[in-house]
């Protein structure tokens, strides 16, 4: 049987683990947009030289979205649950569990607003696309590509 303590120990690593995934969504796509888009193509060819683990972020953008996404919900859950747990009547104990509580909130709530901000950066760049003609064929292209996929994905779970 766990602990309070345990429980709200538990619930820090995956608060951590939800903000350090979504860091990576950060830099696996709003960096590079952000770089390309103040003209600073050269800067990221620099970055992705000396961090090459950038490219493989960027090649398995929806695992990292999907795993992000995953422990903001699972994290979300446990916080949510461990709230109303008791903190232990030692008074050394008790402090700690009120410390963890708060570093497990913070955690998360950074890890919340750093996911919805690449969200949000998502966004913006798609939208710095559209505004191009180019560019507006480029996103119907994807889209189509995308549901495509999907229908492909569809297709092979129920087949």
């Amino acid at each position: 049987m766990s602990t309070p303590t345990s429980a709200l120990s538990r619930n820090v690593i995956l608060s951590a683990a939800t903000l350090l995934s979504s860091a990576g969504t950060l830099l696996c796509c709003a960096l590079p947009a952000i770089l390309v888009a103040l003209g600073a193509g050269a800067a990221l060819a620099g970055l992705v030289t000396a961090i090459p683990q950038l490219v493989w972020l960027s090649e398995h953008k929806p695992l990292v979205f999907g795993i992000a996404f995953a422990l903001l919900i699972v994290s979300g859950s446990a916080t949510w649950y461990s709230r109303t747990l008791p903190c232990p009547t030692e008074p050394a104990a008790a402090q700690a569990c009120r410390r963890l509580r708060r570093i497990n909130a913070v955690l998360y709530s950074i890890g919340f607003v750093v996911a919805t901000g690449c969200l949000h950066a998502a966004g913006i760049g798609l939208g710095l696309i559209h505004r191009w003609e180019a560019g507006r064929r480029a996103l119907r292209v994807m889209g189509v590509a995308v549901a495509l996929a999907g229908a492909w994905f569809l297709w092979r779970a129920v087949a």
